[in-house]
């Protein structure tokens, strides 16, 4: 046994070298990390230009040329009879454009900072991994 033992330390560098370069520095987890940040920005991207979005923001349309027909005044009124269907237009296409706006700005705050992010912390589990897996001294605790 006390060869193990004395063997042991031997191993341990060579085998911290190893996962980390396995599990650290392989660029498979940060490819990872990029990636899933990627199908999160592609699966808002898909909820935002689906058929339910382009419902709610017609639902939305409405609502406000409702509003300001009920709550205008006559002129606001006489605003929505002579030009409703090119208002109601205007108001779907700023609605897209609002939300196509928030998108790309959601998609490029993602790419500039959570998938940096994500790599950082799939790099500190790693190290974490390979830390608890070869601890230094462990060879000297005892054994039970």
């Amino acid at each position: 046994m006390q060869g193990v033992r004395d063997g042991i330390p031997g191993i341990q560098e060579p085998l911290r070298q190893t996962l980390h370069g396995a599990l650290v520095d392989d660029s498979v987890l940060k490819n990872a990390a990029r990636d899933m940040t990627r199908s999160a920005v592609e699966v808002l991207e898909a909820r935002l230009g689906s058929p339910e979005m382009r419902r709610q923001v017609d639902a939305l349309v409405a609502q406000a040329m409702e509003s300001l027909q009920r709550d205008g005044d006559e002129t606001v009124r006489g605003l929505i009879k002579a030009a409703g269907g090119t208002l109601e237009a205007e108001l779907r296409r700023v609605a897209i454009a609002s939300i196509l706006a928030a998108t790309t700005s959601l998609r490029d705050s993602l790419e500039r900072d959570v998938t940096p992010a994500a790599q950082r912390l799939a790099s500190r589990m790693g190290e974490e991994l390979v830390i608890s897996v070869v601890r230094p001294g462990s060879a000297d605790s005892p054994t039970t």
